[in-house]
């Protein structure tokens, strides 16, 4: 009988967990998710599906215009108070991330100090969501994947570009986004990570295997 070694089977995967951070989840969750704040390690598959932007229709001003819901391919978006724009020009910092792009979805509530509390519903349950921020330049934005994180966002200089991303072995369906009293926050290069088809049952027991073994 041949034998393979051990590691040989999960080397691809487990490639993609290096320099990563390992979280705790809260209540009756598995302990089981990890949070990237480098792109180049977060697990992208060939059925991740990136929202650029590009495609949607500008919507608001700098001063004016904000509305509470949009709705893309992968997720809709629902904001209170109303705070979603789609700018194709920087904005006191915030800005597109998108190679060769200019669009960008902006959170801005036109009320000054005001943040907005954003949440994300995705079309169908994902193992993985990421996306850029730009221009957090206050110390209080607070991502949640309800049930399985809270993450706050560390404060950088004036558009600063941020990277984050997370995963879990268990699917989920929303995320949120509390900019609290930042009233200025681009968004851009959303990703969700949908299992390749048939490969369902295994990507959530892939992850909280290579979690074990790290």
């Amino acid at each position: 009988m041949v034998t393979f070694p051990r590691l040989f089977f999960f080397r691809g995967l487990r490639l993609a967990f290096v320099s990563v951070l390992t979280v705790v989840m809260t209540g009756n969750r598995l302990n089981a998710g990890t949070v990237y704040t480098n792109e180049s390690d977060f697990p992208f598959t060939q059925k991740s599906h990136i929202e650029t932007f590009e495609s949607a229709s500008l919507s608001g001003t700098l001063d004016s215009g904000a509305v509470s819901h949009m709705s893309f391919a992968s997720f809709d978006l629902f904001t209170s108070p109303a705070a979603l724009k789609i700018l194709n020009s920087a904005a006191f910092g915030a800005h597109n991330t998108t190679s060769g792009g200019s669009r960008y979805l902006y959170l801005d509530t036109d009320l000054g100090g005001e943040g907005t509390i954003l949440n994300y519903t995705f079309s169908v349950p994902v193992y993985g969501f990421s996306l850029h921020l730009t221009d957090i330049d206050v110390d209080n934005t607070v991502i949640e994947i309800p049930g399985l994180i809270v993450y706050q966002v560390p404060a950088g200089t004036d558009g600063n570009d941020c990277f984050w991303g997370f995963t879990s072995s268990i699917p989920f369906t929303q995320a949120q986004i509390n900019t609290q009293s930042d009233s200025s926050v681009g968004i851009d290069d959303v990703s969700v990570v949908i299992p390749e088809p048939g490969l369902s049952w295994f990507v959530p027991f892939a992850f909280a295997l290579l979690h074990r073994r790290s």
